[in-house]
């Protein structure tokens, strides 16, 4: 699905909004990157999500909550992974964007959290939990999530401004201490 997000939008530059790369070599890179980060960034989102909707009020539609937190969280790591592929790769630059801060574009954040969604819908018969009684992924799927955003923190390190990287760690860190305050919840 991201490949093909990103490959549609190459080619019209929507929904994410067009990029100048920077020659073939680039686009190649890009393209092994998407095929690797969108799953990542998604499969660990949805950890996260399930982390930290797990103490929620119940209430209706939890499913839909999930799939809606998840798509959300992913934005974090792929802003990380946009100033990495623009900062430090040198791989494309937004081309005109209306809307950005300290260097982080927020004008492909809608389009993406969109294909977020159409990605985690496509993928819900292979994600739900089909067990009588639904429950959390192990400790080591949730820190799926906090190594992912660390990998790419880590690489933008000292290479993109300091308020920078406070805007993308700032939620990673609150959802982070979030989903993980009470630690694992007891089973009922």
């Amino acid at each position: 699905m991201g490949w093909g997000v990103e490959t549609w939008n190459r080619a019209r530059g929507w929904p994410l909004g067009s990029k100048i790369l920077d020659g073939p070599v680039a686009a190649k890179k890009l393209t092994g990157l998407v095929l690797v980060a969108w799953p990542l960034s998604l499969l660990s989102a949805r950890f996260a999500a399930q982390w930290l909707l797990a103490r929620a009020r119940a209430g209706s539609n939890p499913g839909l909550r999930l799939w809606l937190v998840a798509a959300t969280l992913a934005l974090i790591p792929q802003t990380a992974i946009d100033l990495f592929c623009r900062r430090v790769w040198g791989a494309y630059e937004w081309s005109q964007p209306r809307c950005a801060w300290e260097g982080i574009v927020f004008d492909w954040l809608p389009g993406l959290w969109l294909a977020h969604l159409l990605a985690l819908a496509g993928a819900v018969p292979a994600l739900l939990d089909k067990r009588p009684v639904p429950s959390l992924p192990p400790v080591g799927a949730f820190l799926l999530w906090v190594g992912w955003n660390l990998l790419w923190l880590g690489a933008c390190w000292g290479r993109v401004a300091e308020a920078t990287l406070a805007a993308v760690l700032a939620p990673f860190t609150m959802v982070t201490l979030w989903a993980f305050r009470n630690g694992y919840p007891a089973r009922g």
